[in-house]
């Protein structure tokens, strides 16, 4: 049986911690060819210091249980004015096919609208078609990068949004 509920104690943050440290050891050959990718930069201060920019008010650490087990992790934190961003979705793949992808995304978006965010943003490696279609399952669209985002990693990554009502 699964259980999503925010991260809330020490242990939880831990468990988050060494998924996120899963998720970025898995990805990082993705982006190989280029220095560490925008989505990493700070992201050793970022893990020492959970929860960091997910922490509520406005941001957010879920963790994904089955039976007892950590299996997955993904955040919210703040991306401007008025919009949230669902950052580091992972489910360890003993545990995928299970739906906790969905069901941690299904977390984070209610947690953006009770917020108050009025828009949610992602980013993606293009090969994470698995992950494109939760999104898109939830209610994302393809969106335009940001224009600070790097030129060079933009063939790579895949923008996605979503209006919150």
């Amino acid at each position: 049986m699964a259980n999503i509920s925010p991260a809330a104690t020490a242990a939880d943050i831990a468990d988050v911690r060494a998924l996120m440290v899963e998720y970025t050891n898995w990805v990082m050959p993705l982006t190989a060819g280029s220095d560490r990718p925008p989505t990493f930069e700070g992201l050793d201060e970022e893990l020492a210091s959970l929860p960091g920019p997910y922490a509520p008010p406005l941001g957010q650490l879920f963790l994904a249980r089955h039976e007892g087990r950590p299996a997955g992790c993904v955040a919210l934190k703040p991306a401007g004015p008025g919009a949230g961003e669902l950052k580091r979705l992972y489910v360890r793949p003993s545990f995928r096919g299970l739906n906790l992808g969905g069901q941690l995304v299904a977390a984070v978006v209610q947690a953006a609208r009770q917020a108050g965010y009025q828009r949610l943003v992602l980013d993606s490696h293009k090969s994470m078609s698995h992950a494109h279609a939760l999104y898109r399952a939830a209610g994302f669209r393809d969106v335009e990068p940001p224009p600070d985002f790097p030129a060079a990693l933009r063939p790579v990554v895949v923008f996605m949004g979503m209006t919150l009502a």
